[in-house]
């Protein structure tokens, strides 16, 4: 599975990347929404990860406009923003998904769904912990 982790913050987009790549999940990181949309054609990830607040091209355009690009992609929109508004405009541009930030641990249960099912959740599931269990010991 290759997944496309769409957010501007670069420490949040490498954090993100790696509890992925943990997963086993093949990753390539876009610094915003422009470069989402250029690169999925050749890139061609079996789901996208992707924030709302972000320059040159928000999340909510670039789920629209990959959403016209592919009509059947997986996109799961992430904010840091809990307005229902904003959720609500996330699944009328086109997501899938949307999740919290703080919500990472269920959105990554769902990546793990959509590998493979229940048995893979468990199973890949021990990578999220044992990224949690390294970062509590860097701290």
């Amino acid at each position: 599975m290759k997944a496309m982790v769409v957010e501007d913050n670069k420490d949040a987009r490498v954090l993100l990347t790696e509890q992925l790549r943990a997963l086993g999940v093949e990753t390539v990181g876009c610094g915003d929404g422009r470069e989402a949309v250029d690169r999925y054609p050749t890139e061609k990830p079996d789901i996208v990860i992707m924030d709302v607040a972000m320059p040159q091209m928000d999340g909510l355009e670039a789920t629209a406009q990959l959403r016209r690009i592919d009509p059947d992609a997986s996109i799961f929109v992430i904010s840091a923003y809990s307005e229902d508004m904003i959720r609500r405009a996330a699944l009328a541009a086109g997501a899938d998904r949307f999740f919290l930030k703080e919500e990472m641990d269920r959105m990554l249960a769902q990546v793990c769904r959509r590998m493979g099912g229940e048995e893979e959740v468990k199973r890949r599931g021990e990578g999220v912990d044992s990224i949690r269990g390294a970062e509590k010991k860097e701290k």
